[in-house]
């Protein structure tokens, strides 16, 4: 199996995001030795491991039997570069999946959850949303809870410091932390914007990040 969209697998590389409400602008990383590991959606079980080739590339063979699976890449050295990052994708049976990885680095986690104030509590997750009009940032959008925690939202011209005061800026970005980790089970969230409410599904992995993209 390749990269490149080729073969039966699930296929895919890792970038690192530099602004979490701008994660389009996610540079390749060419790391080699990052651990890669893809889970059963449904019982949170294992199912293969792999590390990132020195292009940043990686690959696992088709997991048979099984619809959804969380990929997750982690850094394994003693003190870790990167943070681990989550995704759940689809499996199409015969066809090639392409994913995505994209992280960002141990110290970036750590300066947000300073400027924000927020303390990380156990085995939980940090979610970030980006809410899109087709490809353009939704304004003026409030976010619902997430498993029970609020939604922050980016203030003017800083990368790390997040407030719960509302709606969406002209990033169209809202986070959740300390939000407990989910496996098949779906999570909702409304969206209010204006008159209009509407409920999207979020999820989260334990002890990671997750960029969610959402369209309004």
């Amino acid at each position: 199996i390749g990269a490149d969209g080729g073969g039966d697998g699930v296929m895919g590389f890792v970038c690192r995001v530099d602004d979490v409400r701008l994660p389009g602008n996610c540079t390749r990383l060419m790391v080699e030795g990052l651990k890669v590991q893809i889970f059963d959606e449904s019982g949170g079980t294992q199912i293969d491991v792999q590390t990132t080739h020195a292009d940043g590339s990686f690959s696992f063979a088709h997991p048979n039997g099984v619809l959804q699976v969380y990929v997750v890449v982690s850094d394994p050295a003693p003190i870790p570069t990167y943070h681990a990052s989550a995704q759940r994708i689809g499996i199409v049976s015969g066809q090639g999946t392409q994913v995505t990885m994209q992280v960002i680095t141990d110290t970036y986690f750590d300066a947000i959850h300073t400027a924000t104030g927020v303390n990380p509590q156990g085995s939980v997750g940090t979610v970030f949303l980006h809410l899109t009009d087709g490809e353009m940032p939704v304004e003026g959008a409030v976010i619902g809870p997430l498993s029970g925690q609020d939604a922050y939202y980016d203030g003017p011209g800083d990368s790390s410091h997040f407030t719960t005061v509302i709606p969406t800026t002209d990033k169209g970005f809202a986070v959740w932390f300390n939000v407990p980790p989910q496996g098949a089970a779906s999570v909702t969230y409304n969206v209010t914007i204006g008159t209009s409410v509407k409920p999207h599904v979020g999820y989260s992995f334990a002890n990671a990040v997750t960029f969610l993209s959402d369209i309004k």
